[in-house]
């Protein structure tokens, strides 16, 4: 099996997390997302390990998300997300 992402390395137990963070946003990519069903099909599987909450949905357009994140592995979601591509 390929080796774990980098955003990975060093995670902090998100169970362990005294706290949530909130988040919202919108995100554009510079094309349209093609299979908007495969994409947030993804976005599970790459945000399950942050024990993310929330709703998010996707379109054609982007990407729009409410969600609750363990705040002793936000950094580590934030690297996770700057690593996807549409």
């Amino acid at each position: 099996p390929p080796p774990p992402p980098t955003y990975l390395d060093n995670m902090a137990d998100p169970a362990a997390t005294e706290s949530m963070t909130m988040l919202s946003f919108y995100a554009f990519p510079p094309l349209t997302i093609a299979d908007p069903d495969d994409f947030a099909l993804t976005l599970r599987k790459q945000w399950k390990p942050f024990h993310a909450l929330g709703r998010v949905y996707v379109a054609t357009e982007g990407v729009n998300a409410q969600m609750s994140i363990p705040t002793n592995v936000l950094s580590n979601f934030m690297d996770c997300c700057r690593s996807m591509d549409a």
